[in-house]
């Protein structure tokens, strides 16, 4: 009994040898054949894939051009399939195109229905940073876009467009206090403050009339259509012909 099991020990352990020894293979074999991306050339368009750079480069290796061209065609349709909601736009297979002729870095020679594109078109310009406002808003409630559109209405000197200026800042006006406060502004109020932040220079006539302005976003605005809506439906309540004395008629 004993031998048996001291003989099954020893031909687990050489089958455990033997597992660790192919896994170690295995390994070994991975660290030798595998290529990393790390390692890799730089891939200009990452949409299409390192195989369809790996078709490019092979593309270059081919002699006959009659075959090249074939294959070059093929290479598109296969980058097409990446936006084929495109595939009939004219621009798009321009495009693609002249992707290709970037990716085999303008050494690809075959019949292409479009010119080769300049060497400008593979260089990447970053493009400028967007400014961002600096410094504190005089008036949160009416923001950054309204001080500008202020300082530049400020700055005109024709009359007619001074008056339009003070008729869209005071309807904005209004419109803005209405949406923060949503309580009643007067048209004094509004004409006072356009006053104040135009330093005097706009302003509008007595007779302007700001009560046509509703305040409040689209959705409130539905929010409260609907809520009449649904309050007018239920005003009166359900009511049954049927049940109790009334219902029979005397006779």
């Amino acid at each position: 009994m004993r031998k048996n099991i001291h003989g099954l020990q020893l031909e687990i352990q050489a089958v455990s040898g033997l597992l660790h020894h192919s896994v170690f293979y295995v390994h070994l074999l991975d660290a030798i054949c595998m290529e990393y991306n790390t390692t890799r050339p730089h891939l200009r368009y990452t949409e299409y894939g390192r195989i369809i750079k790996s078709y490019v480069d092979y593309i270059l290796t081919i002699q006959d051009r009659e075959k090249r061209s074939r294959a070059a065609r093929q290479v598109v349709d296969m980058m097409m399939m990446a936006n084929p909601q495109f595939k009939h736009i004219e621009e798009y297979k321009h495009k693609l195109w002249d992707h290709l002729h970037i990716m085999s870095d303008f050494r690809l020679d075959v019949d292409a229905p479009y010119p080769i594109p300049p060497r400008e078109a593979a260089s990447f310009k970053r493009p400028e940073p967007m400014t961002y406002p600096d410094g504190k808003i005089k008036n949160r409630t009416f923001g950054k876009n309204f001080e500008r559109f202020m300082e530049r209405a400020t700055q005109s000197d024709d009359p007619e467009k001074l008056k339009g200026y003070a008729e869209a800042a005071a309807y904005y006006i209004k419109l803005a206090y209405l949406n923060w406060n949503n309580e009643h502004v007067t048209d004094d109020s509004v004409k006072a403050d356009l006053a104040r932040m135009s330093d005097n220079k706009l302003s509008v006539d007595e007779t302007y009339n700001l009560d046509n302005v509703k305040g409040g976003t689209a959705y409130q605005q539905n929010y409260a259509l609907d809520k009449k809506k649904t309050k007018k439906h239920f005003k009166k309540p359900f009511r049954s012909n049927g049940g109790g004395k009334k219902f029979f008629k005397k006779r």
